[in-house]
């Protein structure tokens, strides 16, 4: 929930650390570079240039669908390879089906991305997927993201058949479909290609949890992302249905789950406890310092969030707790799990960092005024480290899309793809772009939280308090300072208005009558005060993070011993009615007092003595 922090004196210096989990603002972001290099994919009605050995008459094929969605972005020896559903419709009833396609690219290889690599060009188009050829049989396909383990891709799809020519009408199938991409190289001329084999999971896979829950079928969480982890096991969300017969009439209940190989695909298993979060409609899969986590989202509201963990790669799940499980509940600092956005983790610059991206609505501005109805559309990247979380920028311009945007960190290369609107409502398509500069900035901002962590982890240290234990500015030092969660840092950053966290996060709002001090502020007279407006939201605004558990650190000097007791920090929560305030307050007594409430018989009690 939303908190402020109050500091009010009547003459402070002080130095603050406070553990705080903030979006910079855009001004700060500063990765508004654009890159030359971004491709048009999946466009309606394209022209396209077939991968080798496709068949005849696959371009008409691909001419004739009506629109894209969006499936995945993965890098594999050496080609970086598009996946998209194609949508079809033959104009009767029952008659939409899709199947899915890849755009590829190959680029050489190596252990990193080359420098200036040509991606406007060479995309060769292939069918991955092939259609049925009974009269009457309509297939439409759901898939998570692609995972890629070593030259091969792997997608676990969900089928469903509709049959139109039965005599009782129309009756549907599903199944769960393993599709696998190979990256090799042709032995006639050397050049690399990418084959593809689709097979069917047997009922046998999943005939035993489906009996134990009453699931009435499984189908792949559209959107999400499976996952390889280990040396041989790749994970997939699923998502299980069964119907509620005592409740209403035609209610589904929804249970997520993951099914995973932990033999590079050969064979395919449920976990020990097959249903991980009940009352489930969607689910996210990261892998985290060698653990997986799965994000859920209830049916209800995709701000009601769980997060369940496993050691062992996927065979065992329990609910999980710790600082990054809280962030990643947060609807507030964090964007909608939903399909349309995207979460990866990614190693960078020997830091594992996660990764996401939020579609903002923007109302455009022209002189004299704005248009309320006219809004466009800019993706933003996301940087957290786990503990604080930070705004890099657009990666689009105004046209983004609502359905699809992909994150791709392969061979310290950053590359997204993302939905684009069409034209006076025409289909969009996607874009391939590289990430270049948001990288760029990424890795600046990452050595920035080191500089500052270790800066902070040395305030405080053996050293520093011995040398300053006569004077006055060592008596706030109690020993080194933890950076582990730390996320709000406050020091010599300022201006006369405004007191800069040192970590790109929120910052605090300096009224006039402070004096700038070195480290900090001086404060005198009634009322003076500094408010670090953590918690503010609102759309499209700068949001922080503090969790359910907050720590705050501050050295202040005291230059006069107060006549009563004076509040020096407080931290109010807003959300309740009345609003609570927790304050600290310093008396003439030279004693420490916490208050929790507003009302005057709010408790007080004394938590220690001494002088200022």
């Amino acid at each position: 929930m939303p908190r402020h922090v109050f500091l009010s004196s009547a003459v402070l210096l002080l130095l603050l650390f406070v553990p705080l989990l903030a979006r910079g603002s855009s001004e700060a972001a500063g990765a508004e570079g654009t890159e030359s290099k971004e491709v048009e994919l999946f466009k309606p009605k394209e022209d396209v240039v077939p991968a080798d050995g496709e068949e005849e008459g696959i371009e008409a094929r691909y001419k004739s669908a009506s629109s894209f969605q969006g499936s995945s972005l993965v890098e594999a020896d050496g080609v970086m390879v598009a996946l998209a559903l194609a949508i079809y419709n033959d104009g009767v009833r029952y008659g939409t089906y899709t199947d899915m396609w890849a755009k590829w690219h190959p680029y050489g290889g190596g252990s990193k991305m080359p420098k200036g690599a040509a991606w406007d060009n060479h995309w060769k188009t292939q069918l991955v997927t092939e259609p049925s050829a009974k009269e009457g049989h309509h297939d439409v396909v759901r898939s998570p993201k692609a995972v890629v383990r070593g030259n091969k891709i792997f997608v676990l799809a969900s089928n469903f058949t509709v049959i139109t020519n039965g005599a009782s009408g129309p009756v549907t199938y599903w199944g769960l479909e393993l599709i696998v991409g190979e990256v090799r190289k042709t032995a006639e001329n050397d050049v690399k290609q990418v084959s593809w084999k689709k097979t069917s999971l047997p009922k046998s896979t999943h005939e035993a949890p489906m009996q134990q829950h009453s699931w009435e079928r499984l189908e792949a969480v559209d959107g999400s992302r499976g996952v390889a982890v280990g040396g041989s096991t790749i994970v997939f969300p699923l998502l299980a249905t069964k119907r509620a017969y005592e409740g209403k009439e035609g209610e589904d209940i929804t249970a997520c789950t993951v099914i995973y190989s932990d033999d590079n695909g050969v064979s395919w298993k449920f976990p020990a406890q097959a249903a991980i979060a009940n009352d489930c409609a969607f689910a996210r899969l990261l892998e985290w310092e060698g653990k997986l986590l799965m994000v859920t989202a209830a049916p209800s509201s995709s701000s009601w969030r769980k997060v369940y963990e496993s050691a062992d790669n996927g065979k065992t799940w329990t609910e999980a707790s710790g600082p990054l499980s809280r962030l990643l509940r947060d609807a507030y600092a964090l964007p909608d799990i939903y399909g349309f956005v995207e979460f990866i983790t990614a190693t960078i610059e020997e830091k594992t960092v996660l990764l996401c991206t939020q579609l903002v609505f923007i109302h455009r501005t022209e002189e004299g005024g704005s248009a309320p109805n006219d809004t466009h559309n800019v993706i933003h990247l996301w940087l957290s480290d786990g503990a604080r979380i930070y705004d890099v920028g657009p990666i689009s311009v105004d046209d983004a899309g609502f359905s699809f945007s992909t994150l791709l960190h392969a061979k310290d290369g950053l590359f997204a793809l993302y939905s684009k609107e069409g034209e006076h409502g025409r289909p969009g398509s996607f874009v391939f772009k590289p990430l270049t500069e948001q990288l760029r900035h990424i890795k600046t901002v990452l050595s920035k939280w080191k500089e500052v962590d270790d800066r902070v982890s040395k305030l405080c240290g053996s050293t520093t308090t011995a040398a300053m234990k006569d004077g006055a500015e060592g008596a706030g030092c109690v020993g080194p300072l933890p950076t582990a969660g730390l996320i709000g840092f406050l020091s010599n950053n300022a201006s006369d208005t405004h007191w800069n966290d040192e970590y790109f996060g929120v910052g605090a709002t300096v009224p006039t009558g402070t004096k700038k001090v070195e480290n900090g502020f001086q404060l005198a007279g009634h009322g003076a005060r500094i408010a670090w407006p953590v918690g503010r939201q609102g759309p499209n605004s700068v949001r922080s993070y503090v969790g359910e558990e907050l720590t705050l650190v501050a050295t202040v000097i005291i230059d006069k011993v107060p006549t009563a007791a004076t509040p020096l920090l407080g931290v109010s929560m807003h959300g309740f009615s009345p609003r609570k305030h927790l304050v600290l307050r310093y008396d003439e007594r030279r004693h420490w007092k916490t208050r929790f409430g507003e009302e005057e018989n709010a408790s007080a009690a004394a938590v220690g003595g001494g002088d200022g």
